[in-house]
């Protein structure tokens, strides 16, 4: 099993994978002119320019609804959403809607996966739908005044489904091309994974039996020694935190653990900063054992105009080379800004947002990241061959919040590694 050394080492080569992703734009890969583009890529494409005329179709339909509405039906129009559903816009100084989440019960570890196929039979279950409310429509001609109004009430109840149905499909498209890019990048690293993710895969197959009953004594042994045995696997093989340099140890004593990190934004929707900082503070700040563990954030607000001086700033909704633009920030603190298709994060560097909506728990999680530690959940990857990558995910512990945004807490050993870390003493 991997020693405390070797699960070190294989923690300083995913944060050097991790800092060389953040060249990532979170955009479609470019392919030189004239090559083949890889498998994930050329898959990727496919489903896309299945999803754009899916997209302008809806337009239509919404639009075709809407004149039927105003013509027959004038007070159900009321009730149908006015804009025209439109891919979700994603760039510099767009910021999601910040929501407040209770934790969850955490549950036990089950393996998830997504990938290209998944993606296209979701689009095309989206589809189907839209064609069955197409024909819907298209029905109405020969029906009487009092079966079309029925038609209309169904089709503007449904409508919410079929726009919310391509908002899932927009989400998944742009978390495919992030990961399946980042897989490409770094097969090696996933390897590892895909291997500590098949340990907890069986690590909760043997608790179950073991909790069923049924075996023999030695058997009922065996499976003890096995499961510590893969528990201890699966923790070495989870990377230490690597703390940057500007997390602060202000106390360090036997009653209270207290560190300063200074995070610069340029972020100008105080509403989202204010919320942030907030959801960051409070879900690192706790009590345990007669310690108190405090976070304590230094917020550095500067201006794009600042960043970007003396040449003129990007505009809202430009697409922005994140590594580049992260670069212009000072490098004594943690960044918060925006830019990307989909909220990630890089250790020991920034968090970016992207537009969907995202709530006090993932700003959290993410923030762990500022601090050095990686993602505690599992992500591994299956080669597809020409459907380019299956990515698979598990949970191996649902009460750590790096590991379960929804479920997870801070615990006292975050705070504990992070100082030993910082002091030079990590084990």
């Amino acid at each position: 099993m991997p020693t405390p050394l070797v699960a070190r080492i294989v923690g300083a080569a995913l944060v050097a994978m991790l800092s060389t992703s953040a060249r990532l734009t979170s955009q479609t890969p470019e392919v030189e002119q004239g090559a083949a583009p890889p498998p994930h890529v050329a898959r990727g494409n496919d489903v896309e320019a299945t999803y754009t005329p899916y997209v302008e179709r809806l337009r239509r339909y919404q639009a075709r609804l809407r004149r039927h509405l105003d013509a027959d039906a004038p007070d159900l129009a009321a009730g149908l959403k006015k804009d025209p559903p439109t891919p979700i816009e994603y760039g510099y100084l767009i910021v999601p809607r910040l929501s407040v989440e209770q934790p969850v019960s955490p549950v036990a570890p089950w393996s998830a996966g997504y990938n290209w196929p998944w993606t296209s039979q979701m689009l095309d279950t989206k589809q189907a739908e839209l064609a069955s409310a197409e024909q819907s429509l298209d029905s109405v001609e020969t029906l009487d005044e009092t079966a079309r109004r029925s038609v209309y009430e169904q089709l503007v109840t449904g409508y919410a489904g079929l726009e919310q149905g391509q908002r899932q499909v927009d989400q998944h498209l742009k978390h495919n091309r992030f990961w399946q890019q980042v897989i490409a990048d770094d097969p090696e690293r996933f390897e590892r994974q895909t291997v500590l993710h098949d340990a907890v895969v069986e690590r909760q197959r043997l608790r179950v039996t073991l909790e069923g009953g049924g075996l023999t004594p030695e058997e009922a042994t065996e499976h003890v020694r096995r499961i510590a045995e893969l528990g201890t696997q699966v923790e070495d093989g989870q990377p230490p935190p690597f703390p940057p340099s500007f997390v602060e140890i202000v106390e360090n004593s036997a009653s209270r653990r207290v560190l300063r990190v200074p995070l610069y934004t340029d972020i100008p929707d105080p509403e989202f900063v204010t919320g942030a900082v907030a959801a960051i503070q409070s879900a690192w700040s706790i009590d345990v054992d007669n310690v108190a563990y405090r976070l304590e954030l230094d917020l550095r607000t500067v201006t794009a105009e600042d960043l970007y001086a003396p040449d003129p700033p990007p505009t809202r909704g430009a697409k922005v080379d994140l590594n580049q633009h992260v670069q212009r920030f000072p490098p004594d603190g943690g960044v918060l800004t925006t830019g990307a298709n989909r909220t990630h994060a890089i250790p020991g560097r920034y968090v970016v947002v992207g537009p969907d909506t995202i709530s006090n728990r993932v700003v959290a999680h993410e923030f762990g990241h500022i601090l050095g530690f990686t993602d505690r959940y599992l992500r591994g990857a299956r080669d597809l061959g020409r459907a380019g990558f299956g990515i698979i995910e598990i949970i191996p512990d649902g009460l750590d919040l790096m590991a379960a945004p929804r479920s997870g807490l801070v615990r006292a050993s975050h705070f504990d590694t992070l100082i030993e870390a910082l002091n030079g003493t990590s084990p």
